[in-house]
């Protein structure tokens, strides 16, 4: 915190004396950013000191639009996303350091989009894969930084929202896509709607049964995102980054908004027939269901027995 405190404020400085046009303050400007350069450049550099070059470049953007040109901007920009697309999306399984880094890196490209008077399809598309890849793997990333996911997300709508129309588009895209790796994670019972015995792993101790619910992934764990996402009332940093929460509240509506038309859009494209274990092909005779817990007594009151959805996977 006191590192990001002290770049913010040498970023501020610059920004401040910029107009005197002095070789020193664009010497200093110039040191900074070939260090951040180098350190992200850098394989072998540690997660901590990858996280503070990936912040200083960030705030580094608006001293370079004022040092520099429009054309040095976009390449701050490019340069970020490219390493980002390295580290996102051209691998399979994407380690927890990286993960740890992810916001940090969309709180960076956030900054730099706010200083860029255009921005390319091609740049917005990648931007749109990040912020998915973020919202996909929410419930593996650490809870430490889970306020910074909160934040780094809001921070690229915010970014974008002077970008006139790109918004809306943004988010008609963001919001089905989240919503729909928010849904397509099996649902999890609670202990009072299960039948007796069907609670946990038959001869489990408490403790395990507890360790176990903690590991599995529901739409649950996407819950604490969506809130922050829909109201910010709380996040008062978010005003230092130029707008407050009347002006944000726009945005939650937006998002809102898009969450309706998602569902819709969702609910408009799955089939939600069933049919009795028994009645359909063989195949459904093989897939586990909701009996397969359940004794041969209690199967007559159980409303769900024996029932197996017609196409139990739609998109």
């Amino acid at each position: 915190m006191a590192l990001n405190a002290f770049l913010q404020q040498i970023s501020d400085m610059l920004v401040q004396r910029a107009s005197k046009n002095q070789a020193g303050d664009k010497a200093v400007f110039k040191y900074f950013i070939q260090k951040f350069r180098g350190i992200i450049d850098n394989p072998q550099s540690d997660t901590k000191a990858l996280s503070s070059a990936i912040k200083g470049y960030g705030f580094f953007a608006a001293p370079c639009k004022l040092f520099m040109s429009e054309d040095d901007v976009k390449f701050m920009f490019t340069e970020m996303i490219q390493r980002s697309e390295q580290l996102y999306l051209q691998q399979g399984d994407i380690p927890e350091d990286s993960l740890t880094q992810l916001p940090d890196f969309l709180d960076a490209l956030a900054s730099i989009v706010q200083h860029l008077n255009e921005l390319s399809d091609s740049f917005l598309g990648s931007l749109e894969r990040l912020v998915v890849i973020q919202f996909s793997n929410y419930p593996r990333i650490p809870r430490f930084k889970y306020y910074q996911c909160h934040g780094a997300s809001l921070r690229v709508l915010i970014a974008l929202s002077a970008k006139g129309a790109t918004l809306k588009t943004f988010l008609s895209r963001v919001v089905y896509q989240a919503l729909v790796r928010t849904c397509s994670h099996p649902v999890l019972m609670e202990v009072s709607e299960l039948p007796e015995g069907a609670g946990g792993v038959e001869g489990a101790t408490d403790a395990e049964d507890i360790k176990s619910d903690a590991r599995r992934v529901s739409y649950k764990s996407y819950i604490d995102l969506w809130k922050h996402l829909l109201d910010s009332a709380y996040m008062k940093e978010m005003e230092a980054f130029g707008m407050g929460y009347i002006e944000r509240c726009k945005i939650h509506q937006m998002i809102y908004g898009e969450l309706i038309a998602s569902t819709l859009r969702i609910l408009g494209k799955l089939v939600l027939t069933s049919n009795k274990q028994g009645q359909g092909d063989n195949q459904n005779e093989s897939v586990a269901g909701p009996s397969d817990v359940i004794s041969e007594t209690d199967a007559s009151s159980y409303p769900l027995h024996g029932l197996q959805a017609t196409k139990p996977i739609t998109l």
